[in-house]
């Protein structure tokens, strides 16, 4: 049992047979609780803990870097973010199954400020069917980006896709969807944007935008310029490019 007072919690690498228990661990977390870290784990969940808990009102932030979901624990988790007020979503190099990828999207939560996506394998579904072993290049594919356009939440302010291998297709798949809020856009090490991709990112640079990373990507002179000159003043001194 949780103490009743609790107002975080980190539950990192548990050594437990068959992993932890999301179902189960939601159903205990404290009204208090504000932020929970979940990273390194292996989620799993009974068919029947889906529609069972909710997190609680309070909780802020979800750090699950490193964590493998199969298809019930995403979903247990997709029902819960969707009730939730949670502002910070870290799944940094997390596994999830193609199946349950639209869910996750779709149960993002209005009230997200910060979504960390880097090194998360993404895949585009489609691609998934034809082919047993994908290249590592379709780690986030254009059904992913799709994915995460149509269902971009409102508020953001922070979004990491870095290493996720974005190209320019699916750079401008994603773009209109990012709300004026935003100010960090990530997308360092990826290196299959170029200066078309650049020209298409200087058009659709969000007017608040802060911080902009692109270190790594193929973006040479020409695209260079295009986003120095696009920049609003808020962004000039603030693109990283090395």
């Amino acid at each position: 049992m949780l103490p009743a007072s609790l107002s975080s919690l980190a539950l990192i690498n548990v050594r437990s047979e068959g992993g932890v228990d999301l179902g189960a661990l939601i159903a205990q977390l404290p009204a208090t609780l504000t932020e929970l870290g979940l990273g390194h784990n292996a989620l799993k969940s009974r068919d029947d803990d889906v529609l069972e808990h909710g997190f609680p009102a309070a909780l802020s932030k979800v750090i699950l870097t490193y964590a493998q979901f199969d298809e019930a624990s995403v979903k247990v988790f997709a029902h819960a973010l969707t009730s939730s007020s949670i502002k910070e979503l870290d799944l940094a190099r997390s596994v999830l199954a193609p199946a349950v990828q639209p869910l996750l999207f779709s149960s993002l939560p209005v009230t997200l400020v910060e979504l960390d996506l880097g090194h998360t394998l993404l895949t585009d579904d489609a691609l998934i069917t034809l082919a047993n072993n994908p290249p590592a290049n379709l780690e986030f594919g254009i059904s992913g980006t799709r994915l995460l356009a149509d269902h971009m939440p409102p508020a953001l302010e922070m979004l990491i896709l870095d290493a996720s291998h974005i190209d320019d297709v699916a750079l401008e798949v994603l773009l209109p969807s990012l709300p004026t809020s935003l100010l960090h856009l990530g997308l360092a090490h990826s290196g299959n944007i170029t200066d078309v991709g650049a020209a298409i990112l200087a058009a659709e640079l969000p007017p608040n935008l802060t911080s902009l990373d692109l270190y790594r990507s193929s973006i040479w002179d020409e695209g260079r310029a295009a986003l120095r000159a696009a920049a609003p003043p808020s962004l000039k001194h603030h693109i990283r490019f090395f």
